[in-house]
């Protein structure tokens, strides 16, 4: 069985909180039609998931309202029917995976649910018509299609076997209409990068510069990633294609719109990215921490996939944190303590730091949904104490390789670091107690730029004003510059800025990165003291 997976957004409160999953849509597209070697088994490659043009999002959030009831309703048919293959109940099963392919018949997912029903009822050759229509409508993963045991009774039909000999070519064409449905959505002038290692292509609608250093941005996070999966770079030949489309501020509303519903026009700001992984696309505004987060999230997946395995919500969450809030020292990125660590200091000093095990224990449901910042704060906590304490890869090796005695993992995690869980517990308490508050907002640091800020749409906070006379002076900022780093750190919003100048003193010469237009500068300016 294919259970659809779900996106990704890092920024607080879409609809309600931030880091929520939400489903994403399925929708269509076409492909030249090919064959595989076998003449009856001659069709179209898969479909992908069409983003809306860049339109009104005012007329986008029209259509957008009725087809959300449609997406609902797929998903209670979907949930139906899964309920009713897990009780064994092949018949109804059925009954409900039509009924939804019928009002959701570009979604890959009903199709494949489909070849599992009916490979188990014995009839092969339905089983693979549905295998087909999965592969017409978006599905590109052949190692689920050998791995899914629903799926036995196929393996031996040559109409399997020359589909999984030409899987190349599904990835290919795959690859070639996402980039072209993406490539209509982000405009014809759009910046290109390619990275062929991790098969990964970069369209943005930013210049020259800025997709330089989102694309550098990627290389960090994947040079990060392989210290806990080294094998990460160097795709397989099974590996799909991924699509990072970097829009500007209208056509990422109008992303947002078609993708979380109407209410987005409201929570807009609160919107930093996605990825979803059945489209196989990431879509980021923010240049910085959610572009990073979301971005693990694609090289997690990868390695997920080729594991046969998907790790527990707090797992992935809790990895893809850690790279929102880093330095770069040395060329490498380094995990540092944020906001979401000042959370669980807050919970240890007033005694209701829960245990490991209670963070292991969580479904995905209660994660997503109860106290959600809470829960990311703690899986980010927890994640950068294997970091700190120099056990984060072996753990991570151990835990995603499987051990059906040791599922939470505590069991590795107790041999690795040579301690019983009270002892762990104790000092993961204890450094937790040690870590440094990180300053959340300008009211927490001692020293002040001397110039007012707004969050800007992505790139970095946006001047808005000259506090401090001197600053415009000694800096020559002048207003609508955005500042995108400061002593060589990345700040792409607000926050990022805050924990940054955190590490600085009154007094002290900060060199700061800055865009005006389309133009890159680079300005030295002194740090003032705050006063109330």
């Amino acid at each position: 069985m294919f259970f659809a997976s779900t996106s990704l957004d890092r920024k607080e409160g879409v609809a309600t909180f931030p880091g929520l999953r939400r489903p994403l849509a399925h929708g269509r597209g076409s492909f030249k039609a090919f064959a595989f070697g076998v003449s009856i088994l001659a069709f179209a490659a898969p479909a992908v998931a069409q983003i809306e043009t860049p339109d009104d999002p005012s007329a986008v959030a029209d259509r957008v309202a009725s087809e959300f009831e449609r997406r609902e309703r797929s998903a209670d048919l979907q949930a139906r029917g899964a309920a009713a293959f897990e009780s064994g109940d092949y018949v109804k099963a059925r009954e409900l995976f039509e009924e939804q392919a019928e009002i959701d018949p570009g979604n890959f997912t009903v199709h494949f649910n489909l070849a599992c029903v009916r490979a188990l009822q014995g009839d092969s050759d339905a089983a693979i018509e549905h295998v087909i229509d999965a592969i017409k409508t978006g599905f590109v993963d052949a190692r689920q299609l050998r791995r899914d045991k629903s799926l036995a009774s196929l393996q031996d039909d040559s109409r399997i076997k020359a589909m999984l000999d030409n899987w190349p070519r599904v990835i290919d064409s795959h690859h070639a209409a996402n980039t072209e449905s993406a490539q209509r959505w982000i405009g014809e002038h759009a910046e290109r990068r390619t990275l062929d290692s991790l098969r990964i292509e970069c369209l943005s609608n930013h210049d020259a510069t800025s997709t330089d250093a989102a694309v550098r941005e990627l290389e960090l996070v994947t040079a990060f990633a392989q210290t806990i999966i080294p094998d990460i770079v160097g795709a397989d030949a099974l590996d799909p294609w991924v699509i990072v489309a970097l829009p500007d501020q209208r056509r990422f509303l109008t992303w947002s719109i078609s993708t979380f519903g109407p209410s987005a026009r409201q929570n807009f700001s609160r919107i930093g990215g996605a990825y979803d992984h059945d489209a196989k696309r990431l879509v980021a505004m923010d240049l910085g921490a959610t572009l990073r987060h979301e971005f693990f999230h694609v090289l997690h997946w990868r390695d997920m996939s080729r594991r046969g395995v998907v790790t527990p919500i707090w797992i992935q969450e809790g990895l893809a944190s850690l790279v929102e809030d880093c330095e770069v020292r040395g060329g490498a990125v380094v995990p540092v303590p944020s906001w979401r660590t000042n959370i669980a200091k807050r919970l240890e000093s007033n005694g209701r730091l829960p245990p490991i095990e209670e963070l292991t224990e969580l479904s995905h449901e209660r994660f997503s949904s109860t106290r959600p910042l809470r829960q990311y704060a703690l899986a980010r906590t927890f994640f950068l104490f294997l970091f700190d304490r120099g056990v984060l890869a072996s753990w991570y090796q151990r835990t995603a390789a499987g051990d059906a005695d040791d599922p939470s993992g505590l069991k590795a995690l107790s041999e690795l670091l040579g301690q019983t869980p009270e002892q762990i517990h104790a000092d993961y308490r204890a450094w937790v107690r040690a870590l440094p508050m990180v300053p959340e907002n300008s009211d927490d640091l001692d020293v002040t730029l001397g110039i007012r800020l707004e969050t800007g749409v992505g790139q970095g906070p946006v001047i808005l004003g000259f506090t401090i006379a001197d600053a415009r002076t000694e800096s020559g900022l002048k207003l609508r510059d955005t500042i995108t780093a400061i002593n060589g750190q990345s700040t792409r919003d607000l926050q990022e800025l805050i924990r940054v100048l955190g590490g600085t003193r009154v007094g002290q010469s900060i060199t700061i990165d800055y865009r005006r237009g389309k133009l890159a500068g680079q300005t030295t300016l002194t740090l003032r003291e705050r006063r109330e």
